[in-house]
């Protein structure tokens, strides 16, 4: 073979690399960032950031290849043929995996297909000359697929951002202090009793927050995703479509740039850069070069193996259902913190709170969005973490029917939004301490909410009659400054309300064009005659059968816009449904936001009660579903200095004497601490899940015991205790 044919050949065997690799993984990954572009604004990317990363996902894989069949050829040319052609079979093997497993097909199936398609274009390859130049040709792909990348709206607005012009803001100012609180994934129902009045025994600061606001009822947001939602929050406008952005860049004109000129700005901004550089400084950009580009490709590894496993299959990819990012945390060891939970939620809010400095020269606005109630729910009230556990109610983007599951998960819903209310405690505490509570406005509001309906995903199915109430109807508290009178309102107010009425209440004179209304104007209590429906721009959900997602495909970019024309007497299903949950209509002093039989007897001693040794074993679990060695013969270690506890105890129970449904008890130290029905099992008589509080543990060794519990008249149980077991 001539030095030319040799490179002629070494040029082809390159191309069909950078063909396949392109084909199997990174023009996938780029489709996907294609249309998901706040990938890269979560992440606080630059541009040169994005454009390093699609260099990586195009180059480095066919080249880390091409230097394994030059090794190769150490051993012969032949040897290093094979390896050629090895590759070229596993990677048409995972292009074909997500295609055949598209036609329907689950498990095992479309990788069994996909092997012997990926031996035959392989053999094709090297049999064939034609076949192996044409599969040299598919490298045009890939370039065709990073130039449409490049060339998508959502992606030339990050790479080539460029500011619009500013509209005319106003001529007067103010000295008077302004604090917007935006939480995530905040259905205002998660907060109501029966009386549509807010739970102050579970939530204390969310009434007190409401007795000294005005409280809007049938407020609503416009949109069920952050990077929608939250944009329209801040700059008083409906979304255009559902590319926009989250940027400044995508709008110009928001309470940051309208306030910019006249108030200090302090802002928590964790998940959108709406605060351009020039107000907010740099200090967003959190991590170097080096520690950008690293988490992105662990994310995007993530985001690749949710694309090309098999759903079905349990081969340990992590689970990037309800997280922005950080996707490997939760295959951290068992009770380790997954950093982007900790960091960037509670103990980051809480390092904000205690920064709060009020300059001399100008009066402060204070802007944070808490990624709170938000999934995964992780934290007890007193904003400890734990390990989420196996055990869980919402499965492939679906709530799952059964009641115990869903029921599961909503107690680890009331258990977050408990952290939730204490974070806001702790941060009004801070504005009082600061000086500045009572005469500022302060506005605390949701994004959008969260559906628990059995079949829907969290965002709610659009056609579902509870949508409104679970998704929509949120949360948004007004409190104007000292001397101002409060109280509840039912008008029908949105998110795109909030700018022109903080700007009302700082008495400015504007010329900006809103699409919403000041909410304390005289003017809007007449209009609200006229104003009988709110409009969401809504993006569908993603659907499992090909019709489905078809109709989803084709709103995808621009949105679909409905209207809502709530009824005060409307029907309320996620309220209904969780006072049939048993312990919530009679919640525990002891643990309001217990969930289960026996409330009444939770802080009990088991000494108060007649017990015998049952007959059953159980056996603790990780989170992996395996048996747990650092939990055997029914000790738990508790340092109180980690941040996390071991407040979820799951596992299963072993023996002839329980089953699925029975009632089983877990008291920590001789204390009663839950109660639980059993869920069914394929293998052993039941699961259990049970969350407690860390106030059940002490330091050091915890002792932990499992109770089958029998009636015994008079609201009383009888205690049968069983051991702990290793297998």
């Amino acid at each position: 073979m001539t030095n030319s044919t040799k490179r002629s050949s070494l040029i082809e065997r390159a191309l069909q690399l950078f063909a396949l690799t392109g084909l199997a993984a990174s023009s996938p990954l780029l489709n996907i960032l294609h249309d998901g572009p706040e990938f890269f604004v979560n992440r606080r990317a630059l541009p040169g950031d994005i454009v390093s990363l699609v260099a990586i996902l195009l180059i480095v894989p066919p080249l880390f290849l091409l230097v394994l069949e030059s090794c190769a050829r150490v051993v012969g040319a032949g040897f290093s043929r094979c390896v050629h052609y090895a590759c070229v079979a596993i990677l048409v093997s995972l292009v074909m995996v997500p295609l055949i497993g598209s036609l329907g097909l689950s498990g095992w199936a479309p990788i069994a297909l996909s092997i012997p398609v990926g031996i035959g274009v392989a053999l094709g390859v090297a049999l064939f000359s034609t076949a192996s130049k044409w599969v040299a040709f598919l490298s045009l792909l890939s370039v065709v697929s990073a130039g449409n990348f490049f060339l998508s709206d959502g992606i030339q607005t990050l790479v080539s951002p460029h500011q619009e012009q500013r509209e005319s803001s106003y001529t007067k100012s103010s000295a008077t202090p302004v604090v917007v609180l935006v939480f995530d994934e905040f259905p205002l129902n998660g907060l109501l009793n029966k009386e549509l009045q807010i739970d102050a025994q579970r939530f204390p600061n969310f009434a007190a927050l409401a007795k000294d606001s005005t409280w809007f009822r049938n407020a609503a947001a416009v949109n069920q995703f952050t990077p929608i939602a939250l944009p329209a929050i801040l700059s008083g406008r409906m979304p255009r479509s559902l590319k926009q952005l989250p940027t400044a860049e995508s709008y110009p004109t928001n309470l940051f740039t309208i306030l910019g000129r006249s108030h200090a700005i302090t802002a928590y901004e964790p998940f959108t850069r709406l605060c351009s550089d020039d107000l907010c400084g740099k200090k967003n950009r959190r991590t170097s070069w080096r520690g950008r580009m690293r988490l992105m490709l662990l994310d995007l590894g993530a985001v690749y193996l949710n694309y090309i496993v098999p759903e079905d299959l349990d081969l340990g990819v992590p689970n990037i259902d309800g997280k922005w990012g950080d996707f490997w945390s939760e295959n951290a060891a068992d009770w380790d913190a997954p950093g982007f939970s900790r960091g960037d939620r509670i103990e980051s809010f809480r390092r904000f709170i205690r920064r709060l400095k009020i300059p001399a020269d100008r009066p402060p606005f204070i802007f944070a969005h808490i990624i709170l109630p938000h999934m995964p729910h992780q934290f007890v009230p007193s904003g400890r973490m734990y390990a989420p556990g196996l055990i869980d109610g919402y499965v492939r983007d679906r709530w799952v029917e059964d009641q115990a599951r869903r029921q599961v998960s909503y107690q680890q819903f009331l258990m977050q939004l408990g952290a939730t209310d204490r974070l806001v405690g702790d941060f009004i505490d801070r504005l009082k301490e600061l000086g500045i509570y009572d005469r500022a406005v302060l506005v605390a509001v949701a994004d959008h909410g969260i559906s628990f309906q059995p079949g829907t995903h969290r965002r709610g199915d659009i056609s579902h009659e509870a949508f409104y109430d679970d998704v929509m109807n949120i949360p948004l508290f007004i409190k104007r400054p000292a001397g101002e009178p409060g109280g509840v309102s039912d008008k029908l107010a949105q998110t795109v309300d909030i700018v022109p009425t903080i700007l009302a209440l700082l008495g400015l004179d504007y010329n900006i064009d809103f699409d919403g209304k000041a909410l304390f104007n005289p003017l809007f209590t007449e209009a609200e005659k006229d104003r009988s429906e709110q409009l969401l721009l809504v993006g569908l959900i993603p659907k499992k059968n090909a019709e489905e997602e078809s109709e989803r495909k084709k709103h995808a970019l621009e949105g679909q816009l409905i209207s809502f024309s709530p009824m005060v007497d409307r029907k309320r299903l996620t309220i209904d449904w969780k006072y049939t949950i048993e312990g919530y209509s009679s919640p525990s002093s002891y643990n309001p936001y217990y969930l289960g039989p026996h409330s009444n007897l939770l802080g009990r001693s088991v000494s108060d009660f007649a017990i015998k040794e049952s007959r059953s074993s159980f056996v603790f679990h990780t989170r992996s579903g395996k048996p747990d060695p650092k939990r055997v013969d029914g000790v738990l270690r508790y340092d109180p200095r980690s941040g996390v506890c071991p407040c979820n105890l799951q596992g299963v129970v072993i023996g002839s004497d329980l089953h699925a449904g029975e009632e089983v008890a877990v008291a920590i130290n001789g204390v009663l601490q839950s109660f639980a029905r059993l869920i069914p099992s394929t293998v052993h008589a039941g699961n259990f899940v049970f969350f407690v509080l860390d106030k059940a543990f002490k330091e050091g060794e915890n002792s932990v015991e499992i109770f089958k519990v029998l009636p015994s008249g008079n609201r009383e149980i009888k205690l049968e205790r069983l051991s702990p077991t290793r297998s």
